[in-house]
């Protein structure tokens, strides 16, 4: 059991991409469907995000495809994944789905699930300036809006 523990601990850190990792995590939730109490979400830091490095703002949001089934993939940029990596996590994953809507608030490295149903059918600017308004300029947000909560099989985060 130990040696097991310890081959899945190695394989996990030598994945270097944000694609890789979640893929990992993918394996391992073999036979879920987009829809079903196995699935998962994913929010990816990579091994340079947050540093000077051009392109190290980068992140991946991984998850079941609803479209096929298999694997999807969003690569993005903007402030969520360094905040992300700052906050002391290198990625968040989400299993299962809620009956409720909520949040996750990652502050200063304790992260806690929220009641989100204040935000349901806001669009991503509304909620952005909501939560900034919440938790101070400072914070960053990565949300989906109105089609993502209608589960619309292709639609947009905002970060």
């Amino acid at each position: 059991m130990k040696k097991s523990l310890m081959r899945k601990c190695a394989v996990i850190s030598s994945a270097v991409t944000e694609s890789e990792r979640g893929f990992y995590i993918a394996d391992r939730n073999q036979g879920s469907t987009p829809w079903d109490r196995k699935t998962f979400l994913g929010l990816i830091s990579g091994p340079l995000t947050g540093t000077l490095v051009p392109m190290g703002a980068r992140y991946m949001a991984v998850a079941k495809s609803p479209l096929t089934g298999g694997w999807g993939e969003a690569n993005s940029g903007g402030y969520f994944g360094p905040y992300l990596k700052f906050a002391g996590f290198d990625a968040v994953f989400f299993t299962g789905i809620s009956p409720k809507p909520i949040y996750l608030l990652i502050d200063n490295g304790n992260a806690q699930l929220k009641d989100g149903g204040y935000f349901w059918g806001k669009n991503t600017y509304e909620t952005e300036d909501l939560l900034m308004a919440e938790y101070g300029t400072q914070s960053r947000v990565a949300c989906i809006g109105p089609a993502g909560e209608k589960t619309i099989a292709i639609c947009l985060y905002y970060d």
